[in-house]
């Protein structure tokens, strides 16, 4: 495992409210403030950053949007409703800060990032 990775962080596979995902939670005490993380045109989790994060204390949801059971086959026409469910179920969790949401996004993933938060500030 990488150093800069905390064996600590615990995960949640998430497979509700139509969301397909991993939620990190740090091993610091929460309420954490938190981060989606989304890949770009490789369909799946983007894990490794959502560890990443989680490592540095920032709750994290890798978010799937594309090419895993559930989820729309291809990378187009994804609706941008299934973001802002992840949204809203961050938002529900006391472990979380809701005023603390922010959304990371690699490769087209970064487009995707910048889209979301002019659409849901």
């Amino acid at each position: 495992m990488h150093p800069a990775l905390d064996p600590g962080t615990q995960t949640i596979q998430i497979r509700a409210d139509g969301l397909v995902g991993t939620f990190y939670l740090p091993r610091t005490p929460p309420p954490w403030p938190a981060v989606i993380v989304v890949g770009g045109s490789s369909p799946g989790i983007f894990g490794l950053a959502g560890l990443m994060f989680a490592s540095e204390g920032i709750a994290s949801l890798a978010l799937a949007y594309f090419g895993m059971p559930g989820l729309p086959k291809t990378f187009e026409r994804i609706p941008l409703e299934y973001f802002e469910a992840a949204i809203r179920w961050l938002e529900r969790r006391d472990d979380v800060r809701s005023d603390a949401i922010a959304v990371a996004g690699a490769s087209r993933g970064g487009e995707l990032a910048l889209l979301l938060a002019a659409t849901y500030p």
